[in-house]
Protein backbone atom coordinates (compact mmCIF):
# COMPACT_ATOMS: atom_id res chain seq x y z
CA UNK A 1 0.00 0.00 0.00
CA UNK A 2 1.34 3.39 -0.97
CA UNK A 3 0.03 6.34 1.07
CA UNK A 4 0.07 9.76 -0.63
CA UNK A 5 -0.50 12.92 1.42
CA UNK A 6 -2.32 16.07 0.35
CA UNK A 7 -1.21 19.59 -0.57
CA UNK A 8 1.06 21.28 1.94
CA UNK A 9 1.17 18.19 4.13
CA UNK A 10 3.70 15.41 4.53
CA UNK A 11 3.90 11.68 5.04
CA UNK A 12 3.48 12.37 8.77
CA UNK A 13 -0.24 13.01 8.18
CA UNK A 14 -0.71 9.24 8.09
CA UNK A 15 0.75 8.94 11.62
CA UNK A 16 0.65 5.29 12.69
CA UNK A 17 -1.74 3.96 10.01
CA UNK A 18 0.92 2.44 7.72
CA UNK A 19 2.67 0.86 10.70
CA UNK A 20 -0.58 -0.66 11.99
CA UNK A 21 -1.40 -2.07 8.55
CA UNK A 22 2.15 -3.33 8.00
CA UNK A 23 1.29 -6.45 9.99
CA UNK A 24 -0.79 -7.53 7.00
CA UNK A 25 0.54 -5.44 4.09
CA UNK A 26 3.77 -3.96 2.82
CA UNK A 27 3.24 -0.21 3.41
CA UNK A 28 5.00 2.96 2.32
CA UNK A 29 4.07 6.56 3.20
CA UNK A 30 5.71 8.79 0.62
CA UNK A 31 6.59 12.47 0.98
CA UNK A 32 6.11 14.70 -2.08
CA UNK A 33 8.41 17.58 -1.16
CA UNK A 34 6.20 19.56 1.21
CA UNK A 35 7.35 18.00 4.47
CA UNK A 36 10.54 16.24 5.42
CA UNK A 37 11.81 15.35 1.95
CA UNK A 38 13.98 17.34 -0.45
CA UNK A 39 12.08 19.77 -2.62
CA UNK A 40 11.70 18.99 -6.34
CA UNK A 41 14.34 20.78 -8.37
CA UNK A 42 12.18 21.59 -11.41
CA UNK A 43 9.06 23.81 -11.26
CA UNK A 44 7.08 21.37 -13.46
CA UNK A 45 7.58 18.74 -10.74
CA UNK A 46 4.95 20.66 -8.75
CA UNK A 47 2.23 19.83 -11.28
CA UNK A 48 -0.26 16.98 -11.06
CA UNK A 49 1.47 15.34 -14.02
CA UNK A 50 4.83 15.78 -12.29
CA UNK A 51 3.59 14.28 -9.03
CA UNK A 52 1.91 11.32 -10.73
CA UNK A 53 5.05 10.68 -12.78
CA UNK A 54 7.05 10.79 -9.55
CA UNK A 55 4.77 8.09 -8.05
CA UNK A 56 5.17 5.87 -11.12
CA UNK A 57 8.95 6.41 -11.21
CA UNK A 58 9.21 5.75 -7.45
CA UNK A 59 7.34 2.46 -7.76
CA UNK A 60 9.64 1.44 -10.62
CA UNK A 61 12.75 2.48 -8.65
CA UNK A 62 11.84 0.44 -5.57
CA UNK A 63 10.88 -2.46 -7.82
CA UNK A 64 7.47 -2.72 -6.23
CA UNK A 65 6.56 -5.58 -8.56
CA UNK A 66 9.08 -7.73 -6.65
CA UNK A 67 7.37 -7.01 -3.31
CA UNK A 68 3.68 -7.05 -4.20
CA UNK A 69 1.81 -10.25 -5.01
CA UNK A 70 0.43 -10.36 -8.54
CA UNK A 71 2.44 -7.19 -9.33
CA UNK A 72 -0.41 -5.02 -8.04
CA UNK A 73 -0.43 -2.23 -5.49
CA UNK A 74 -3.06 -0.31 -3.55
CA UNK A 75 -2.83 3.48 -3.66
CA UNK A 76 -4.29 5.51 -0.79
CA UNK A 77 -4.51 9.25 -1.35
CA UNK A 78 -5.71 12.02 0.95
CA UNK A 79 -7.07 15.31 -0.39
CA UNK A 80 -4.90 16.37 -3.34
CA UNK A 81 -2.99 13.12 -2.82
CA UNK A 82 -6.21 11.44 -3.96
CA UNK A 83 -6.04 13.28 -7.26
CA UNK A 84 -2.38 12.33 -7.62
CA UNK A 85 -3.22 8.69 -6.80
CA UNK A 86 -6.04 8.63 -9.36
CA UNK A 87 -3.81 10.17 -12.04
CA UNK A 88 -0.98 7.73 -11.22
CA UNK A 89 -3.49 4.86 -11.42
CA UNK A 90 -4.27 5.84 -15.02
CA UNK A 91 -0.55 5.48 -15.79
CA UNK A 92 -0.32 2.16 -13.92
CA UNK A 93 -3.13 0.36 -15.72
CA UNK A 94 -3.25 -3.29 -14.72
CA UNK A 95 -0.94 -2.73 -11.73
CA UNK A 96 -3.50 -1.28 -9.30
CA UNK A 97 -5.33 -3.59 -6.91
CA UNK A 98 -7.26 -0.88 -5.06
CA UNK A 99 -7.55 2.89 -5.21
CA UNK A 100 -8.65 4.53 -1.95
CA UNK A 101 -9.47 8.24 -2.03
CA UNK A 102 -9.84 9.93 1.36
CA UNK A 103 -11.50 13.36 1.32
CA UNK A 104 -10.08 13.81 -2.15
CA UNK A 105 -10.24 16.87 -4.37
CA UNK A 106 -9.31 17.94 -7.86
CA UNK A 107 -10.67 15.20 -10.10
CA UNK A 108 -12.16 17.67 -12.54
CA UNK A 109 -10.78 17.02 -15.99
CA UNK A 110 -9.26 13.63 -15.18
Amino acid sequence: MLFIHGLGSSSLVWKDIPEALSRHFHTIAIDLGFGLSDKPTQPDNYTMEGFSKFIVDFLDAVRINKVCPHNKISLVGHSLGGFIAALAATRLKGKIEKLVLVDFSGLFGL
